[in-house]
């Protein structure tokens, strides 16, 4: 839509009640113009004729009143959060260098399930875990969701964002284990659940009680909707609404069904206190209701619970679910202006601090959640800072990447994943951008994005007894190892793939002590939900989630066990694998922040790429055999032209100190490989 500044000059009025109102409070951001360009990113300052365009589109208003209240509101959150940031974190905002993402490995777990027996974790149990994962090599820690919840989702049904569940210790355990983790050099992650709520949620309970004042802040309608039909698509299962836009107009609506085997349509009846009736949006579980951002205070609320959390001390965040934010469309145009705007708070109260989409989507789509690339100068209360991060989320999930893994691990062809690195190649991607790479995380295997040919691959994993169906067949749920049939060299070259990649790996909790599905887990999870359903009358066609299996507690004797080789050999093996990797990973900056260079092999089982630092003149030669029997492969180097034009050549195989003399014909060298082995040929340790 057009430039709202307009609407403001045409009512001068409250244009001069507006401004007064914000230069009492000392701004000088948002009267600022963005500089003359420096290289080829300019500077980016946030200004008042972006922020009147960028709120105008987010709420759907040109209300300057409503739109004057919204600067207003971002205003005192950014000021009110500055003024409240600890000295410790405004130093960090100031030393903390753009790429630092790229550094960590980070470790997801829950606090409830991580090193205890039975679902009663708590953060004072998560905080005696640090030594061990200290001692893996991990420096990033993400608590799956933490805040006050109804327990159903993992955490994501939240009730109140800004206490911790009392069931983890509270707010008070939660800081001791965010102190234990500062002590040891860790990062600190967390979710941003954005996109809908708890029905226990005091919003949502007020609605129920009769006060409309809350009727906004969902998506809600008092008739029940018009569904005109159902169909199946590559992506799962559709339903076909016929709603009114905002000018009254008769359209119809695609969505998708992301819990076909929970629900039926994406509304849930509601009666209310006075007896009158309302249909509200879900994109998930019924009992987590979608949030509303044309209401302002839907807004005002997310700046609040970033602040807060940022000013804790949190690291990074992770926004949930974020492409379905706008119930238009997946990925709508106004979902992005949210996260700009989201970047643009975060930037300017806690520059050290980093924003992660989770977006489950196609390619192209996931690369729009970066933005642009961005210079954006911000002034703390300390001095100024140029931030060079893209102008969305710096980091963000690579899902295909993920499937591409696995196609290529299941089948042992390696097509599947060098045609996903052609497609990287070509996209439009800010050259700030981190992504964030994966093996399993909470959810699923996600199928949705393949094409129908490819999907059997993945397939093979349920139907074979190695994992579950999860979303009627899109999706397979279970355990990296089970997956890989609990085979220790498949397993190893599984995260020789993870910890190679370009970008931030991220480790699932008991993965790397090769965890089992969990049966008992998923039937336990069924059982709480079916009574949470009949308590609040919630129709549902099913109550079990089959991810469920790759969840539930795991003992901490299981992790020291394993890491002190007193356990099981797989999990021992495992976790020295993964030790290895990492420790290697830690010192080479070709592995950490080098490019990628696809090399062409003879073997179509035989994946091989490189990794190289310009600037340490560190070359890393990776090549993973994706077969159980021995072969010999001929790699062409000539993408290495200081390799490739030498005779022979000396390098070391990083993963196991070993020295290897590679003979060169043409640019060409050939290497005996054995059962599923993995390499890590550099330069380094020469140097």
């Amino acid at each position: 839509m057009e430039d709202l500044t307009d609407y403001f000059s045409s009512s001068p009025d409250i244009l001069k009640r507006v401004m007064e109102e914000l230069s009492q409070y000392g701004t000088d951001f948002l009267l600022s113009y963005p500089s003359e360009l420096e290289g080829l990113v300019p500077v980016e300052h946030l200004t008042r004729t972006h922020l009147v365009s960028t709120l105008g589109s987010i709420l759907q208003t040109r209300d300057p009143r409503v739109i004057g209240k919204a600067i207003l509101d971002f205003e005192e959150a950014v000021l009110k959060a500055r003024t409240t940031r600890p000295p410790e974190l405004q130093e960090l905002d100031l030393s903390i260098e753009a790429q630092w993402p790229k550094d960590t490995v980070e470790y997801m777990f829950y606090p409830d399930q991580f090193g205890v027996d039975g679902k009663t974790g708590t953060f004072e149990t998560a905080a005696r875990m640090i030594p061990y994962l200290k001692g893996l090599g991990v420096d990033q820690l993400y608590p799956l969701p933490f805040l006050r919840s109804a327990g159903l989702d993992g955490g994501f049904d939240v009730m109140d964002f800004l206490n911790v569940e009392p069931r983890l210790g509270g707010t008070e355990a939660f800081e001791h284990f965010l102190r234990e983790a500062k002590k040891n050099a860790m990062k600190v992650k967390m979710d941003l659940v954005l996109n809908h709520v708890s029905d226990q949620h005091p919003w949502f309970q007020a609605l129920l009680n009769g006060d409309d004042r809350f009727r906004e802040c969902f998506i809600t309608r008092e008739n029940a909707p018009a569904i005109l039909r159902r169909y199946e698509s590559s992506a799962g299962k559709v339903v076909v609404y016929k709603e009114m836009d905002e000018g009254g107009a008769s359209h119809e609506v695609h969505r998708r069904l992301i819990f076909p085997e929970i629900a039926d349509c994406h509304y849930r009846e509601v009666k209310l206190s006075d007896g009158r009736k309302l249909w509200i949006y879900h994109t998930f579980y019924p009992f987590q209701l979608d949030l509303n951002y044309r209401n302002p205070q839907v807004l005002k609320e997310a700046y609040g619970l970033l602040a807060h959390w940022a000013n804790k001390g949190i690291d990074v965040f992770r926004l949930d679910a974020i492409p379905f934010l706008d119930k238009r469309a997946e990925n709508h145009a106004r979902t992005h202006l949210v996260v700009e705007l989201l970047s643009h708070f975060l930037k300017h109260i806690a520059p050290a601090s980093r924003l992660k989409v989770e977006a489950c989507q196609k390619l192209d789509d996931i690369v729009r959640y970066f933005g642009r690339s961005a210079r954006t100068e911000v002034k703390l209360p300390l001095a100024s800072k140029l931030i060079e991060t893209p102008s969305e989320s710096q980091i963000a999930y690579q899902f295909e990447g993920m499937t591409a893994s696995w196609l290529t691990l299941i089948s042992g062809n390696k097509r599947y994943y060098e045609e996903f690195l052609s497609r990287l190649e070509t996209l439009p991607l800010p050259h700030n951008a981190i992504w964030a790479n994966f093996l399993r995380v909470h959810d699923e295997l996600t199928l949705e994005m393949l094409p129908e040919a490819h999907k059997p691959v993945l397939q093979s994993i349920f139907r074979e007894g190695r994992g579950a169906s999860f979303r009627d067949g899109n999706g397979v749920a279970g355990r990296a190892a089970e997956f890989l049939g609990n085979d220790i060299d498949r397993i190893r070259l599984a995260y020789s793939f993870l910890m190679s990649q370009d970008g931030m790996p991220v480790l699932y909790y008991g993965d790397e002590i090769a965890a089992g599905n969990n049966v008992t887990f998923v039937q336990a999870e069924a059982r709480l939900r079916a009574e949470y359903f009949g308590k609040f009358g919630i129709e549902a066609l099913s109550t079990f989630d089959t991810r469920d299996l790759g969840r539930g507690p795991i003992p901490r004797d299981a992790f020291e066990s394993a890491a002190m080789h007193k356990g099981p050999l797989l999990a021992s093996s495992t976790f020295d694998h993964l030790h290895t990797m990492i420790v290697v990973r830690r010192s080479s900056l070709a592995l950490r922040r080098g490019r990628i260079l696809r090399i062409t092999n003879d073997c179509e089982d035989v994946l091989s790429y490189g990794r190289e630092h310009s600037l340490s003149g560190e070359t890393v030669l990776v090549v993973h055999h994706l077969n159980d029997r021995p072969t010999t492969v001929t790699l062409d180097l000539t993408p290495f032209p200081e390799l490739a034009i030498q005779n022979s050549i000396h390098l070391s195989d990083y993963l196991t100190g070993k020295e290897q003399i590679l003979e060169l014909r043409n640019g060409k060298a050939s290497i005996q490989l054995g059962r599923f082995e993995t390499i890590w040929l550099g330069n380094r340790l020469r140097n």
